[in-house]
């Protein structure tokens, strides 16, 4: 549900717009706003047993009169309305009251005042409240289940190559600390059209599109973490916090620090963002059949803020190790499933992530625990000893010669084993690898 706070809405055109939304998802009918010269009608609902006439009064904590009644009931009559409806975010006098059941014994006349307005956006999907003083932010649904957690960091590393041992025998996952990430979502509705002289040049129609605001001011990276954790329902994080859910070192006033950036900056920063996302140059060609560039840049006037949200995302971070040898993971979790935020673990040879590009693959050093890109024909990052095929690094790799030209890459007990005036082939490996391997 999206939450509207009526000190954010600005002047009559924004609470007429706010109301035009509501009876669109109320799916009353065709709904047209009119903004110049409405004559008593701001909203005109077109519906198959005629038109509806409304007029919208942002006044909160005013009382709307017996003239504005009056001035509907003419609109509605000069319009061919079958009803009209007066919306106000206040009340209506006892005048006015009286004056629209009068008027209603010919053409009806519906008076909406704050209380029946709530009623109405709450069945649309919208919250709406006086202030948006004191609202308490709002976190995503995650999973508390450590255990499931702890396997889905283990499957993980189920694809990286690992001899003689399994990735599984060699790994395990460590300590979980919390790492709340804070962000402002920011829902918008935009709809412009661009036009030449003779053509429709672009049409932009959005509803509810989602912006993701960081922090700092800045749009958060990575829109598919709010399509991932936007699966699970939103709760008050006031409660999560004061029974632990969260872990130790978060608290309600890191909460209050983080949220720093004043609504209405929020607001312009979002439109902003979203006047640049829709903003291109389209080629057309005229009557003359030159082609001509126009830049279609929405105005500030299209970009309509429905709702504004202080959000967070539980962010974890998880230690892994591998032989002893640590690393960290960044995860985030909605209440069916982990996904890791951090782009892959980075091999130690080439610095690159693991998972990222061409190089898809990883292994598991059997020596020391290290992680590298599989082994691959040229510029390898990772090697299996020539003798026993265990998985190793470059820092556990012998390389000796035969014939002065070719190499022969061995693990460091296989080397050790044949200095030592043995068979290459050293005790480590699995049993049923067969006779060890003695040819390039």
């Amino acid at each position: 549900m999206d939450t509207v706070y009526l000190d954010e809405v600005e002047g009559g055109f924004e609470f007429q717009e706010l109301c035009a939304d509501i009876f669109r998802r109320l799916g009353w009918g065709s709904v047209e706003t009119f903004t110049t010269q409405d004559k008593g009608r701001d909203i005109g609902i077109a519906t198959p047993e005629g038109q509806i006439v409304v007029e919208c009064k942002h006044q909160p904590g005013s009382t709307v009169g017996r003239p504005v009644v009056q001035k509907l009931h003419s609109a509605t009559i000069s319009f061919g309305g079958i009803k009209g409806i007066v919306v106000t975010s206040g009340r209506f006098s006892d005048e006015a009251i009286e004056h629209a059941r009068g008027l209603s014994r010919t053409t009806p006349i519906e008076l909406v005042g704050w209380h029946e307005l709530r009623k109405l956006a709450h069945k649309a999907g919208i919250a709406l409240h006086r202030s948006a003083e004191g609202a308490s932010p709002v976190i995503y649904g995650y999973r508390t289940d450590a255990a499931a957690m702890r396997q889905d960091t283990l499957d993980s590393l189920a694809g990286y190559q690992s001899r003689p041992r399994k990735i599984g025998d060699i790994a395990g996952v460590g300590r979980w600390s919390c790492d709340p990430v804070f962000a402002y979502r920011v829902k918008y509705d935009l709809v412009q059209t661009f036009r030449s002289s003779t053509y429709t040049l672009k049409e932009i129609k959005k509803h509810g599109h989602v912006i993701m605001i960081d922090a700092s001011g800045s749009r958060m990276a990575g829109g598919e973490i709010h399509d991932f954790v936007s699966r699970a329902p939103l709760a008050d994080i006031s409660r999560i916090v004061s029974e632990g859910g969260m872990g130790d070192g978060v608290d309600t006033a890191e909460m209050a620090d983080s949220f720093g950036i004043p609504r209405h900056e929020v607001s312009r920063i979002a439109e902003d963002m979203a006047i640049r996302d829709n903003t291109s140059v389209v080629k057309y060609r005229g009557k003359n059949n030159v082609t001509y560039k126009k830049l279609c840049t929405p105005s500030r006037k299209s970009v309509r803020i429905v709702d504004i949200r202080q959000v967070v995302i539980a962010t974890y971070a998880v230690r892994v190790s591998v032989l002893g040898r640590e690393i960290t993971r960044k995860v985030i979790n909605n209440t069916e499933s982990t996904r890791f935020v951090d782009g892959g673990i980075p091999c130690t040879t080439c610095g690159r992530r693991i998972g990222a590009g061409a190089r898809r693959g990883g292994q598991a050093c059997n020596a020391c625990g290290r992680l590298t890109h599989a082994r691959r024909m040229f510029r390898s990052c990772g090697f299996s000893c020539k003798a026993c095929s265990k998985t190793v690094c470059p820092e556990c790799t012998v390389t000796t010669r035969r014939l002065v030209l070719f190499k022969r890459r061995l693990c460091g007990a296989c080397a050790s084993h044949k200095e030592a005036g043995g068979d290459e082939r050293a005790g480590e490996a699995r049993k049923g690898d067969g006779p060890a391997h003695r040819g390039d």
